[in-house]
């Protein structure tokens, strides 16, 4: 590919899915966050779960902002063109770091 010609990276994104992450750690000592059966608790915002869909597509479901107790669901990933040649943790910082190029706040946005 010549250098002049542009190259593309498309992934589609799925935000209405049923997977739910939950954390499986126990609490620290004198943590007020508290873990275990029975609880509603977030995984930590930055996560990544590969493997949950079909085994031919290299998707992922990526948790990138925080949200209330037992509350979050990530978007999952589809990756379907890659003209950088990407490895799948580049392409999973970078999605994940496109989640805050919204210029009027500072916070994460839902997806890139």
């Amino acid at each position: 590919m010549d250098m002049d010609e542009g190259r593309i990276v498309f992934t589609s994104v799925q935000k209405r899915h049923n997977t739910r992450l939950f954390p499986e750690r126990k609490p620290d000592e004198g943590s007020r966050e508290q873990y275990g059966p029975g609880v509603m608790a977030n995984v930590q915002t930055g996560t990544v779960v590969e493997g949950l869909g079909s085994p031919e597509f290299d998707d992922f479901i990526l948790v990138s902002q925080h949200g209330g107790m037992g509350t979050s669901r990530g978007a999952r990933y589809l990756p379907l063109v890659d003209e950088l040649g990407l490895t799948a943790d580049e392409r999973q910082r970078l999605t994940y770091w496109m989640c805050f190029l919204y210029g009027r706040c500072t916070i994460c946005g839902l997806l890139p």
